[in-house]
């Protein structure tokens, strides 16, 4: 139902010192170069990080290369903090805690139903080798009428039958509207086209329950409503009402498209889903249908991930929209684009509210970017998409001790390492927000920080930090093909916290450990400094982005100046 996509950034960061790229041969990461008595700042040291590291409000650079260009007229971002301590950082699972958050936050008064398959096995068969009659559908339709007939004493057959059924149904509700034809909340009820996506909703939401039926036949009484739906997506006008009546039709016909598979639907509440490994599911609310996803373990391919999107809406940054107008002429000539001034400010109060509301209350935002969401209609086969908007994607980051936890990598993938584990993703929590509200939320590998020391470490001057910068950028940039193309371009320079996974550091024989049948993996949180900007030509392909896609380029041990990331 949902179409996933992650751009893969920088290399994988397997231990803090990179061959080649170090000025250490031990890590080393609280030990200052110049006082090497001294392992750690004391806390009554009359001093405060920016004191400590001398930054400029600026950080100004344009160097030739061999085959590229540097670029940097870069604000330079200190904490305003005294000191920074290292900090223990954990993987971990999602807790009923954080599913009760996201129940009263997105839910609210709606109702959330997993969707479930099930599948029929027969005896010498397995899924792949079932054999389906070509008339199986009508026998499974006349078992379970011949079972429904037991309680309601209704005989059902052929069209003719449920016609007639219809017509008697007719005849008792003018004797007495108020008389229910067999015992329960089910009554029978005649096809109307609802108005309006209230309407449709409230139809969609009795069928489920079991309060309304048409043909005491799910298959069939979901390809009715499609039909409905579909005639009442023709009825509206506003095209966004239009949009979430589609939305229910479109699910009514998944639902409905089945013989050897059945789609289910049931009940659920967030927080009875701690325990669950995973969970697909979705809500009929307010503003649409929203489709939930929650992974609460991780293995080979997927990390733990919360997942809420309003379905059948795909966000692309504007990179994607410009590559798909390349690709796609031919689909995006069907595609109605509606351009909205979205108030950023707005929108950046409604993502703290939100963050708030998920007990996410240390958090900062960490990037704005411009996107597109695409509406994908498949109402009509002849036409795959057919409304987009502007939207606003708002990313997240920790903040601990007033110091942010930088994410150095996009990798989502829980790929096997050399060492026989999975690579653990860094965490990333982001909003996207349209015209109307809330489009999508994701948060992926939610982690526990811990103390761990007391004491300050020591940083070294910026002017040391830019100096390495500088001297190891273009060795970082080089491969087996020789020197890259392209420019360079550094925006913003960071300090902050960077996780790290070293067991040297943590002086430990593994930093993956198991509990209550989970691996937990463990790091060290050490100050560091990102330069963050966009790049050009072959550089950009190097780091997996496209041109123009923000990321670190370069992440320096505050430290020591080794290199933990490029």
């Amino acid at each position: 139902m949902r179409k996933g996509r992650m751009l893969l950034t920088g290399f994988l960061m397997g231990s803090l010192l990179l061959s080649g790229c170090s000025r250490n041969s031990a890590l080393q990461v609280v030990v200052p170069k110049k006082e090497q008595d001294s392992v750690l700042l004391s806390q009554g040291d009359e001093t405060s990080v920016q004191e400590q590291v001398q930054a400029p409000v600026r950080y100004l650079c344009d160097k030739d290369f061999s085959n590229f260009r540097l670029v940097a007229n870069a604000r330079v971002i200190v904490p305003d903090v005294e000191g920074i301590r290292l900090k223990k950082i954990r993987s971990r699972a999602f807790s009923t805690e954080d599913l009760q958050h996201f129940q009263d936050t997105f839910l609210k008064d709606s109702t959330l139903y997993e969707l479930k398959q099930e599948t029929y096995e027969e005896e010498g068969y397995d899924e792949t080798e079932i054999e389906v009659p070509e008339n199986s559908s009508v026998d499974q339709n006349a078992e379970q009428a011949e079972l429904q007939k037991k309680e309601v004493e209704l005989t059902m057959g052929t069209g003719e039958d449920r016609q007639d059924a219809f017509t008697e149904a007719q005849k008792e509700e003018k004797e007495s509207s108020c008389e229910e034809l067999y015992s329960g909340q089910t009554q029978l009820a005649e096809p109307e086209v609802p108005d309006g996506y209230e309407a449709c909703k409230a139809l969609f939401l009795d069928f489920i329950d079991g309060k309304k039926t048409f043909y005491f036949n799910s298959t069939e009484d979901f390809s009715t409503l499609e039909e409905l739906f579909h005639a009442a997506v023709e009825k509206e006008t506003d095209w966004k009402e239009q949009l979430k009546i589609a939305g229910l039709s479109m699910v009514c016909e998944e639902l409905s498209a089945s013989i050897g598979d059945t789609l289910t639907l049931e009940k659920k509440e967030l927080p009875e889903l701690g325990g669950q490994k995973e969970f697909y599911g979705m809500a009929a609310e307010e503003d649409g249908l929203y489709s939930y996803n929650l992974q609460n373990h991780m293995d080979e391919g997927n990390p733990i991930a919360f997942r809420l999107d309003s379905a059948y809406g795909d966000v692309f940054s504007m990179q994607d929209q410009q590559k798909l107008v390349m690709e796609s002429d031919e689909l995006l000539s069907r595609t109605r684009f509606h351009e909205y001034n979205l108030a950023e400010v707005d929108l950046q109060k409604q993502g703290r509210e939100l963050m708030k509301a998920l007990g996410l209350d240390q958090t900062e935002l960490w990037e704005v970017q411009d996107e597109k969401v695409f509406w994908w209609n498949y109402l009509d086969e002849t036409c795959q998409q057919s409304e987009a908007e502007p939207a606003k994607q708002f990313t997240y980051c920790r903040m601990v001790d007033g110091v942010p936890v930088i994410r150095l990598s996009d990798q989502a993938y829980c790929e096997i390492q050399e060492d026989g584990l999975m690579k653990w993703p860094e965490e990333e929590i982001r909003a996207v927000y349209g015209k109307d509200g809330l489009l999508s939320f994701s948060w992926m590998a939610p982690v526990e920080i811990e103390d761990w020391q007391d004491d300050y470490v020591f940083l070294l001057p910026f002017s040391e930090i830019s100096q390495i910068f500088e001297e190891m950028l273009e060795g970082s940039l080089t491969i087996e093909t020789g020197l890259l193309a392209g420019e360079l371009n550094i925006s913003e320079v960071r300090l902050g916290y960077v996780r790290v996974i070293s067991k040297e550091l943590l002086q430990e024989d593994t930093n993956v450990t198991t509990e209550n049948g989970q691996d937990v993996y463990t790091g060290v949180l050490v100050p560091a400094w990102s330069f963050i900007g966009t790049a050009t030509g072959a550089i950009a392909e190097a780091y997996g982005v496209n041109e123009g896609t923000r990321i670190s380029y370069m992440t320096i041990n505050a430290t020591d100046g080794s290199i933990i990331g490029n």
